[in-house]
């Protein structure tokens, strides 16, 4: 059985078109989950209660109110899971039901709306076997039946196979994909959109991995299907992509320890990130991300410390104002370069400092447009336990 209750409320930097140093978030949040379980040999029968609530409120530093949105949510789940020589199985059902309340004031100059009430609830089965054909060769098959009111039902197939070949390991996957929309972009005033549908996509991926070979794995995925759920880039309001069709190639690799020292490195190409219907490409869909990171782990000693560049490659989601009265900042995913940086202590056996530099060398731009990133940020972190 666990139980958690956070409390945070944090400054957030605000729109450009509202300068104020006085914008914050509050988060209220509750859960607990009871977890029982009966073993009997090789099977396992378990049963998951939890339920949660959250309070957000976002505050914007001028004196006409706050927007908040609760929202609560309880869920059941039974599960079996069992397995035999050369076979596994994981079945269960899922039951779930969750509201929300949503009061909006406003950016400033506009009108509160009316608090929006809104609930939705879903009932799911699904099951999951695998089959170790041979030693080098395992299949997985599985199927997820689910209902959600009021959208109605999907059963959604997927399948899988992992090929051992010497020092390599080839492996892949497909699957239907269905995604209900969310509260907030169905209700959220002056940004959600109520006539939207729930997406119905097929994914699909395959990777050649080498895990004797500084973990070196190259792999290609993609998704095609319809009503992918996006935010249009200048207004926020999200909408459904008639149809999209997507593909990207990804490599990665990760060192084993070098003087206590593991380096990894990572490049994922989204080559095509279209909707179809437009021809234009899917907005927040940079062509390129890099990354670069090295760590070291305690390892005996009570230093601790690592580091990450994340490099973005440039979509121009909204056009370059060249203008006098351009922002002061990228557009969207234009070509930023991020750093974060972190060092560990450890104080006594059981408590642990740490101090977190995120984005180290201050870069200016904006993940979304019209929201510049806050900067450098330094935080401080004592763990026990």
């Amino acid at each position: 059985m666990t139980a958690d209750d956070d409390d945070v409320r944090i400054g957030v930097p605000g729109s450009l078109s509202y300068l104020t140093p006085d914008t914050t978030q509050g988060t209220l949040r509750e859960d607990g989950q009871l977890d029982l379980a009966h073993v009997n040999g090789p099977s396992t029968l378990s049963l998951s209660l939890s339920g949660s609530t959250q309070l957000l409120d976002y505050d914007y530093g001028l004196g006409q109110g706050a927007d908040v949105t609760t929202d609560a949510r309880a869920q059941a789940s039974l599960r079996y899971t069992t397995t035999g020589t050369r076979t596994d199985l994981v079945a269960g059902i899922d039951l779930a039901r969750e509201t929300a309340l949503l009061t909006f004031a406003g950016p400033p100059n506009e009108s509160p709306t009316p608090p929006t009430a809104a609930a939705a609830a879903q009932a799911a089965a699904y099951a999951q076997i695998g089959y170790d054909a041979s030693a080098a060769l395992r299949l997985v098959a599985g199927l997820r039946g689910e209902h959600d009111a009021p959208y109605g039902g999907v059963a959604a197939p997927s399948f899988g196979a992992r090929l051992t070949l010497g020092a390599a390991r080839l492996s892949a996957n497909v699957a239907e994909a269905y995604r209900v929309p969310t509260f907030d972009e169905l209700y959220y005033p002056n940004y959600g959109n109520p006539a939207l549908v729930p997406e119905k996509l097929t994914d699909y991926d395959a990777t050649l991995a080498f895990p004797a070979a500084a973990n070196l794995s190259l792999g290609i995925f993609g998704r095609d299907g319809a009503n992918l759920i996006v935010d249009n880039p200048t207004t926020f309001i999200p909408f459904n992509a008639a149809r999209i069709s997507v593909n990207g190639a990804q490599l990665s690799a990760t060192t084993r320890a070098w003087h206590h020292l593991a380096f990894t490195a990572g490049v994922t190409d989204v080559y095509r990130a279209l909707d179809t219907t437009t021809g234009l490409r899917l907005p927040n869909a940079p062509p390129i991300v890099a990354t670069a990171g090295v760590e070291r782990a305690f390892a005996g000693g009570p230093l601790a410390f690592g580091a990450r560049v994340r490099v973005v490659g440039q979509t121009a989601d909204v056009p370059n104002d060249n203008s006098a009265n351009a922002p002061p900042f990228a557009d969207p995913y234009d070509a930023y370069t991020s750093a974060d940086a972190y060092v560990r202590y450890r104080l006594a056996r059981g408590a642990v400092a740490t101090l977190r530099v995120r984005d180290l060398a201050n870069p200016r731009y904006a993940p979304i447009f019209g929201y510049p990133a806050p900067g450098r940020t330094v935080e401080f972190e004592l763990a026990t336990r």
